[in-house]
């Protein structure tokens, strides 16, 4: 889930392929109940932009293994370990990491890109699979791009090497609160254009 797209799209409508092809270019009124999950960021904690740095959260310990500066960003090589109870439910929390400024009162954020089974190389240095274990000692690895990837849209700042200097990640947890359901009737709706 830590991985999953920020943009998250809920189906809005269920055709056969058959119904589509009959009715893909008809005009309609769709009505719906629309659901919306409301969420807030709270900042859980903070580690220093530098390699080895290290911070806890909920007996979680977070640490950047290593960071690869460029002329216009940063990538973030990061690891959670921590412990699971073997009788324990398995918890799961909706975590999103930002690259903050605090001098300059700015901030970027990027999503979490899961190191693959084969492992990940950098700089010369291996780092291997993604998750190892499952109750017990648990070992996770990501790589973070400042800016984001392409395809996601942000504002654009400028991380030149002055402002990474001041930086630090930061944890942040995504908790709920609370939902809101409208309904929604749309005359003229089309399948298609």
């Amino acid at each position: 889930m830590e991985g999953a797209s920020p943009e998250h799209w809920a189906t809005v409508l269920r055709v056969s392929e058959e119904e589509f092809v009959r009715f893909r270019s008809e005009s309609g009124r769709l009505t719906t109940d629309l659901d919306i999950l409301l969420e807030r960021g709270i900042p859980r904690t903070t580690v220093p932009l530098s390699d080895g740095a290290t911070a806890e959260f909920n007996d979680v310990r977070n640490k950047i293994v290593r960071v690869i500066r460029r002329a216009t960003g940063c990538t973030v090589l990061f690891r959670r370990s921590y412990v699971e109870s073997l009788f324990s439910p398995h918890g799961y929390r909706d975590l999103t990491y930002v690259l903050r400024n605090q001098a300059r009162r700015e901030a970027i954020s990027s999503s979490a890109h899961a190191l693959h089974d084969e492992g990940f190389s950098a700089a010369g240095f291996f780092f291997p699979t993604l998750r190892i274990g499952g109750r017990g000692f648990v070992l996770e690895q990501y790589d973070f791009e400042f800016p984001d990837r392409p395809g996601f849209n942000y504002e654009p700042v400028d991380l030149d090497e002055s402002w990474l200097n001041g930086a630090e990640l930061v944890v942040v947890e995504m908790v709920s609160a609370g939902y809101l359901t409208r309904p929604v009737s749309l005359n003229g709706f089309r399948m298609t254009p």
